[in-house]
């Protein structure tokens, strides 16, 4: 709800780089599991919010 629709592509484009490089143990888990264990949701949830702050700012 925080970014805004015109935005969304950019954000998406971001935030999978932001993976690659700063929670890549978030996208190894996935390739891994192919399923969003709980620990892997938590990683995420965490990733996302750290960059929704980097993204709006």
């Amino acid at each position: 709800d925080e970014i805004p629709v015109d935005r969304i592509s950019a954000f998406e484009d971001g935030f999978l780089n932001y993976l690659d490089t700063n929670a890549k143990d978030v996208l190894d888990g996935l390739r891994e599991e192919k399923a969003l264990t709980d620990t892997l949701k938590e990683k995420l949830t965490k990733a996302v919010g750290d960059f929704v702050k980097i993204f709006s700012a």
